[in-house]
């Protein structure tokens, strides 16, 4: 947009904003728009920014208004309908409607978070798992390795009769199980690397990422020039040869940091596993025949026995002989 025609729609105060109101092509909804705009920055970049913060700041200010950002000021423009310092209501209500509509129209709904999943991940894959059979649509969540802090919460709903058997599936019996006609929701993380299963990503055709966070950076584009001196608004933004070295330099440190993306000890840290973690052991004398239950069982080091991983499987079972109070039980 030509910055002469930015000016036309702040002499008109942006009346396209109570035109926009008056469409109806049988929207159940009524139509609201939010404009973000910028300009005056010292390069198309900053002007970008500027633009990203002003529609930032329309959602938040509940959505129906316009808010444009120069360098000396903010200036804003409608919202009538709503001014509440709230940026969820406008975008919740979009974003649901949204989100309803691309199911309704699909067969079956698939839901993942992210590799190694938490409670914020595995309690929104439940959300969306309940409004999809809510719209009677088949839903499954992909989920493959289980935390000890997190069994108990994904046994819960296993074990539960309200839920069906194949409500939570791992990555294999998703990508065998996945139709042509399926929506794939992503929740609590928005980098396909570290989601549950990438291969997913890409067998699904509609794809839903809903996440909180702030998102991740996989690519990094930055400026470049040879002189910041040079003529023309984006060298003075951009990075001289010696800087640009700098941060290819600080990017490979970054990534040595960030390792491969597979969980696992450092050789430093095998030295100190066995010491450091500790095994399944009897809290008191166990006969032979006893019953393995949450009284008669504790975890101390080293981790040398059965990993407290697995107390879930020990649980329940027979002692097959004598253990000794603190002696390591073996199945």
């Amino acid at each position: 947009m030509r910055k002469e025609a930015a000016l036309h729609l702040q002499e008109s105060r942006f009346d396209l904003l109570e035109d926009v109101k008056t469409v109806n092509i049988g929207n159940e909804m009524a139509v609201t728009i939010s404009i973000g705009m910028g300009y005056n920055g010292l390069s198309y970049s900053q002007n970008y920014e500027f633009a990203r913060n002003a529609i930032d700041i329309a959602l938040g200010r509940g959505g129906d208004q316009a808010v444009v950002k120069v360098p000396e000021n903010v200036t804003y423009y409608g919202g009538k309908s709503q001014r509440m310092e709230k940026s969820t209501r406008v975008k919740a209500r979009v974003k649901a409607h949204a989100f309803r509509e691309i199911v309704a129209v699909k067969d079956e709904v698939y839901v993942m978070g992210h590799r190694m999943g938490d409670a914020d991940s595995f309690g929104a894959s439940v959300g969306i798992y309940r409004i999809a059979r809510t719209l009677d649509k088949p839903a499954h969540i992909v989920l493959n390795d289980i935390g000890s802090s997190m069994q108990p919460m994904v046994d819960m709903f296993r074990d539960n009769n309200e839920y069906e058997e194949d409500m939570i599936i791992n990555n294999a019996q998703a990508l065998e199980m996945v139709g042509n006609n399926a929506v794939l929701v992503v929740v609590d993380v928005s980098k396909p690397s570290i989601t549950e299963c990438p291969e997913l990503l890409k067998r699904c055709k509609s794809v839903v990422v809903l996440d909180h966070h702030r998102q991740g950076a996989e690519i990094i584009e930055k400026h470049f020039t040879l002189d910041r001196n040079m003529e023309g608004p984006d060298h003075k933004a951009s990075l001289e040869p010696d800087e640009l070295a700098e941060m290819v330099k600080a990017v490979r440190h970054i990534e040595q940091a960030l390792g491969d993306g597979e969980k696992k000890a450092s050789e430093s840290e095998k030295k100190n596993m066995a010491i450091a973690r500790k095994s399944i052991v009897a809290g008191c004398d166990i006969k032979a025949g006893d019953k393995f239950t949450e009284d008669n069982l504790t975890a101390k080091r080293p981790g040398t026995g059965l990993s407290p991983m697995l107390w879930n499987q020990v649980i329940g079972q027979t002692a097959k002989r004598d253990f000794a109070a603190d002696e390591m039980i073996e199945l």
